[in-house]
């Protein structure tokens, strides 16, 4: 869901339950989402917490870092908890909060284990991208600005490939996806346009080099990849209505995708399975009466599953969730 259409939607929707059928409640409180049979649910933020497009990261050491932004427009910022088994989290800490808005955070862990959170902020009065950094997920440096867009920038996503290179797509306020990256001297390139009617970027990286990209079109999902030389291809529809992709390699030499759509009245996650090019038939992955948006999932170095995404019932916000699967 788009930054700035987010803090502007009203709350105010009537949820309605979907069917129950292989879906199993999570915690015994009536404001929890479902997941489907297999998914273990545990919360992340309290009942009543605002928490929006969420970034999850698996850690080299081992357990979970995930970021959100919270609040409303003109004070929001962004907030990142860790957790060492994906059941307990930590106290959420806010990351170099500024006067203004803070939002759409992406995280990613350097090779010395080192976590990034990028983020959109109006704090310049222009929306731009920045970075802060921290060694421990409780304490982070200064946010330092990235190179600034002419169209303003948003939504970042990233990857990083095996050369120590980040990859990085973002959404600007025109709507054009945007791509640049950072060598491992930290040199930037020059900005290049990938789509020009786009939004809601999720950036994969490959083990064999390429990066695939996943994004929202006037409302379907589409795809495209980069070769290892730096080529993009054309885009690939999906054939979906959907929004707020997440895109994860599954080791396997596959791709997971989780989206949010349209089921009902309501906004639930679906899963799709594929290499890039065929998607094989989905799933269902939350039911229930709560709407469930900006889903971030991935599957881990031990090929489990997990997922991370905010919920809201009868305009109330529910907080954050997580679900897992082996």
């Amino acid at each position: 869901m788009r930054p700035l259409a987010v803090a502007l939607i009203s709350l105010a929707l009537t949820l309605t339950g979907c069917g129950q059928n292989a879906f199993m409640s999570g915690p015994s409180v009536s404001s929890a989402p479902q997941v489907a049979a297999g998914w273990t649910l545990s919360r992340v933020t309290p009942d009543g917490v605002r928490a929006v497009e969420p970034s999850l990261l698996e850690r080299q050491a081992g357990g979970f870092a995930i970021a959100y932004s919270t609040s409303t427009l003109g004070n929001q910022h962004v907030f990142v908890t860790t957790s060492s088994d994906g059941s307990h989290w930590g106290t959420p800490v806010s990351v170099a909060p500024g006067p203004l808005t803070d939002e759409s955070p992406a995280l990613y862990e350097d090779a010395a284990g080192t976590l990034h959170c990028l983020f959109a902020s109006n704090r310049s009065q222009r929306y731009r991208l920045y970075e802060s950094t921290s060694q421990d997920g409780a304490s982070w440096s200064e946010a330092a600005a990235l190179p600034e867009d002419p169209d303003q920038s948003y939504r970042p996503s990233v990857a990083t490939l095996t050369n120590g290179t980040l990859a990085l797509v973002y959404e600007t306020i025109g709507g054009a996806l945007r791509f640049r990256t950072r060598s491992a001297q930290g040199t930037w390139s020059e900005a290049s346009t990938i789509h020009a009617g786009g939004g809601d970027p999720a950036l994969a990286a490959l083990s064999d080099g390429r990066l695939m990209l996943a994004y929202r079109s006037y409302g379907k999902l589409q795809t495209r990849s980069r070769s290892a030389s730096g080529t993009w291809s054309e885009a690939s529809d999906l054939g979906l209505q959907g929004e707020a992709p997440s895109l994860s390699p599954d080791g396997q030499g596959g791709l997971w995708l989780v989206f949010a759509a349209e089921a009902g009245d309501t906004m639930k996650l679906t899963e799709r399975r594929g290499d890039g090019k065929t998607w094989a038939a989905g799933a269902e992955l939350t039911s229930g009466d709560t709407e469930d948006q900006d889903p971030a999932a991935l599957v881990t170095r031990s090929g489990e599953r997990v997922m991370t995404w905010g919920a809201v019932k009868d305009g109330r916000n529910q907080g954050l969730f997580f679900a897992r699967r082996s």
